[in-house]
C-alpha cells in the first residue's frame, strides 16, 4: 500500500461546544453493540439454511417457513433514545383464495433518556393470522372483496411497569364494486384491540396508532393516537379507522389514468370511551400499472393546519 510523501501538518485545535452528548442507548448494555450490524446477515444465513432444511420437507403439506427480524432505532421526546428488536418465526399455507401464517413473535424494546435507568419492555406471543380473497384481480381489483384477520395472545413484560399475560386482535377488510358511467367505488375499513390490566407494561410496537398513505391521508405516518401529559404518544389499545372513495379515467385513451375523490376517517385511543375520530378528505390520481395502482393524493386533515402531499403503491391483500 502506497503512503503519502506529503508530511502531517500540525492538527489545528478542535472546536469544543458546550453541548454535552447524551451516552449511547448501548452504553448499560454492552452485548448490543453490533447487533444492528450483524441481524440482517445472520438472518439471511438462518433463512437460508432452514429454508433448505424444512421447506422441502414441507411442500408436501402446502406449507412454507416465515421468519424475519427487523432491528429499528427510533430518535424520541425529549433527548429519548429508542431500540426495537422483532423477530417472527412460523409456518404459513398460501393459495389464491386464502392464505394461513401461524407464528411466534418475541419484541424486546430499550428506551434510554438523559440522566434515567434505561427502560425495558417486552413481549412473547403466538398468533394466527387468516387472508380470504374474493377478488376478480388481485392485483387490480375492480369488484369483490379481500379480509384479513389476526389474533394473538402472550405474556409482556417492563422493567417499569406491571408484567402479565394479554390478547390482541386486528382486522381489514376491502371491498370493490364497478359504478355506471365506468366509476370505481372502493372501501376499507380497519380495527383492532388489546385486552390487558390497566397498568400492564406493553411494548411499543404492539400499541396502536394511525395515520399516513394507507390509513387516514392528510396526516404523516402514524401521526394519530393517544398522547401523555407532555404531549409524546403512547400508542392506544383500540383503533379504527377507514375510508370511501370512488374514481373514474380521466380519459379514454388511457384508461389505467384515473382521477379519484375520497374521505377517511380514524383514531387510535387507550380505550373505546376516549374515541374520537378525526377524519381528512382530498383528491389524487391512480395508475392502474401492472405491479398494482399508483396513488398520489393530496389530502387536508381536520386536525392538520396544511395539505399533505401522499405516494404509494395500493397492493391487494
Amino acid at each position: 500500500m502506497l503512503e503519502s510523501a506529503v508530511p502531517d501538518r500540525p492538527r489545528e485545535p478542535a472546536i469544543t461546544s458546550q453541548h454535552v452528548t447524551p451516552k449511547p442507548i448501548d452504553s448499560e448494555e454492552p452485548w448490543m453493540r453490533g447487533l444492528h450490524a450483524d441481524t440482517g446477515y445472520l438472518l439471511y444465513r438462518l433463512g437460508l439454511r432452514s429454508g433448505q432444511l424444512f421447506n422441502t420437507f414441507l411442500q408436501e403439506s402446502g406449507l412454507r417457513l416465515r421468519h424475519y427480524a427487523v432491528l429499528r432505532y427510533l430518535a424520541g421526546s425529549e433527548g429519548a433514545l429508542q431500540r426495537e428488536l422483532s423477530t417472527r418465526l412460523g409456518y404459513a399455507k398460501e393459495t389464491e383464495p386464502e392464505d394461513r401464517l401461524t407464528y411466534i413473535e418475541v419484541l424486546r424494546a430499550w428506551e434510554h433518556k438523559p440522566d434515567i435507568p434505561t427502560t425495558v419492555a417486552g413481549a412473547v406471543s403466538l398468533n394466527q393470522q387468516m387472508t380470504w380473497r374474493r377478488l376478480d384481480s388481485r392485483v387490480l381489483p375492480t369488484k369483490g372483496w379481500s379480509a384479513t384477520m389476526t389474533v394473538g395472545g402472550g405474556w409482556a413484560d417492563s422493567s417499569s411497569e406491571k408484567n402479565g399475560p394479554f390478547a390482541r386482535a386486528t382486522g381489514k377488510v376491502f371491498w370493490y364494486t364497478p359504478l355506471s358511467g365506468r366509476w370505481l367505488f372502493s372501501t376499507r375499513l380497519e380495527g383492532g384491540q388489546i385486552l390487558a390490566k390497566g397498568k400492564l407494561g406493553l411494548p411499543e410496537a404492539l400499541r396502536f396508532r394511525t395515520g399516513g398513505d394507507d390509513s387516514v391521508r392528510g396526516y404523516g405516518y402514524n401521526d394519530l393516537g393517544p398522547v401523555n401529559s407532555t404531549g409524546a404518544q403512547t400508542g392506544g389499545r383500540v383503533l379504527l379507522n377507514g375510508s370511501v372513495e370512488v374514481s373514474h379515467p380521466l380519459t379514454p385513451r388511457i384508461p389505467q389514468l384515473m382521477g379519484a375523490l375520497f374521505l377517511d376517517a380514524g383514531q387510535a385511543a387507550q380505550n373505546w370511551g376516549d374515541y374520537h375520530p378525526a377524519w381528512a378528505y382530498g383528491t389524487g390520481l391512480r395508475y392502474r400499472s401492472p405491479v398494482g395502482v399508483l396513488r398520489f393524493d393530496f389530502a387536508k386533515g381536520n386536525l392538520a393546519d396544511k395539505w399533505r402531499l401522499h405516494f404509494s403503491v395500493a397492493i391487494s391483500l
